[in-house]
C-alpha cells in the first residue's frame, strides 16, 4: 500500500507570541528533502519519491527547548520566509530575521520576510479558493510513505507575521496538508479549522481587530 503525502505552505511562518526570544526554538537549517521528510514521518516509516520545491532558506529542523511553547518537541520548518536568522547578534538593523529572531527582540516585532518571486501552488490555490497567480513563494514538500500500522498522525502549528490590520486585508498566508491514497478520493486537504471544512489561512483563523 502506498500513500502519497503532500505538504504545501504558503506564508511567512513566524512565532507571534509576545515573548522575548531567548533560543526558545532552536532552528537548524536543513534543505535536504529526504532528511526533512524522514523527520516529519518519524522512525520506522518507509518513505520514497521525496521532492522539495522551495528556496534553501525556507526549510529547517526545529527543537522546542521549552515544551509548552508550541506543543511539539521537534519537527521541521516550512516557510516562504527565512527559517533561520542569517547571523548571530549583533547584526545590522537592515538584516531580516528568521524564526529564531535575534535572541533579544520580541518575536512580533521581527520579520522573516524573504520575497523570492517564486511561483505559488495550484492545489493550495484551489484549497483556499483563489487563482493560482494570487499565490506566491510556495514551499512544498512531497513524498510517498508506507505506515506500519493502520493509522498515522501529524501535528502542525500555523503562524504568520501578517496578523496586523495593515497587512491582513492584503495578504492571506495559508497552509495546506494534502494526502492521497487508498480510501481517499482525490487529493484531500486535512489542515482544516477544527470542526469545519474551512482551510487554514490568516483570514479564516483570526479576526484581526481593525482589519477588513
Amino acid at each position: 500500500m502506498r500513500t502519497t503525502k503532500k505538504i504545501c505552505l504558503l506564508g511567512i511562518l513566524g512565532i507571534l507570541a509576545h515573548f522575548t526570544l531567548n533560543a526558545q526554538l532552536l532552528i537548524v537549517p536543513e534543505s535536504n528533502a529526504q532528511a526533512l521528510a524522514q523527520k516529519l514521518a518519524g522512525p520506522g516509516v518507509v518513505i520514497s519519491n521525496v521532492t522539495l520545491n522551495s528556496d534553501p532558506r525556507n526549510t529547517a529542523f526545529f527543537y522546542n527547548q521549552f515544551g509548552p511553547l508550541i506543543g511539539i518537541d521537534s519537527g521541521i520548518v516550512l516557510t516562504n520566509g527565512r527559517a533561520k536568522s542569517p547571523t548571530p547578534p549583533p547584526r545590522p538593523p537592515s538584516t531580516f530575521y528568521g524564526l529564531d529572531g535575534d535572541g533579544f527582540t520580541p518575536a512580533y516585532l521581527l520579520t522573516a520576510d524573504l520575497p523570492l518571486g517564486r511561483p505559488g501552488d495550484t492545489a493550495l490555490a484551489v484549497s483556499i479558493g483563489v487563482p493560482f497567480d494570487d499565490t506566491h513563494d510556495a514551499c512544498v514538500l512531497e513524498f510517498d510513505f508506507v505506515p506500519q500500522g493502520d493509522s498515522i498522525k501529524f501535528k502542525y502549528v500555523f503562524s504568520s507575521e501578517e496578523y496586523v490590520p495593515a497587512f491582513v486585508c492584503n495578504f492571506n498566508d495559508a497552509f495546506a496538508f494534502f494526502i492521497r491514497g487508498p480510501g481517499i478520493t482525490g487529493l484531500k486537504n486535512i489542515a482544516l479549522v477544527p470542526n469545519t471544512s474551512t482551510p487554514v489561512s490568516i483570514i479564516n483563523v483570526n479576526d484581526v481587530a481593525g482589519g477588513g
